[in-house]
């Protein structure tokens, strides 16, 4: 056979073959709705859980044409990555009940979160210097606690 048959026939064989090389995406969020087109209006086809494996078919914009099972539908790149969902982490281990007034248990929160972001002590000293940070309100923040039923609340409500 000839090289240049060869050719048209390598690229026959690629093309045939390109599923099987189709991205991979884990879903991130708890529950993530499936949809019929990429608006956050479209009819949801079903309700995807965290972990669950999906095969990338398409990328438009923030949105992800992808395949579930015998599903095919779209979901917003927020709720997908290309890596499993390592479910709920926390930075901070031990008996909670026993650290909870403790002085260290909030500022190793504070250091560690901080150190999460990739912030240094002295980063944030230059940054809350240059007045490009406020650090109090990201404590402040990080301290606000919504329990999960109230998420999912949330999320029924915002579901068209």
């Amino acid at each position: 056979m000839t090289p240049w048959r060869i050719i048209p026939a390598l690229i026959i064989v690629l093309v045939l073959q390109a599923p099987a090389w189709a991205s991979t995406l884990y879903v991130q969020s708890r529950e993530a709705p499936l949809l019929s087109e990429p608006s956050f209006g479209a009819e949801q086809i079903t309700t995807l859980n965290q972990g669950d494996e999906l095969t990338l078919l398409e990328s438009q914009g923030s949105w992800r044409q992808v395949e579930f099972g015998d599903h095919t539908g779209w979901v917003s790149r927020l709720v997908v990555s290309d890596t499993p969902a390592l479910g709920r982490v926390g930075v901070i281990t031990g008996d909670e009940e026993q650290m909870e007034g403790s002085v260290r248990r909030r500022t190793s929160a504070v250091v560690t979160a901080g150190a999460a972001r990739g912030l240094t002590p002295e980063d944030r000293a230059r940054a809350s210097e240059a007045g490009l940070s406020n650090y109090s309100a990201l404590y402040d923040m990080e301290n606000i606690v919504i329990d999960e039923e109230e998420v999912m609340s949330f999320h029924r409500e915002v579901q068209p």
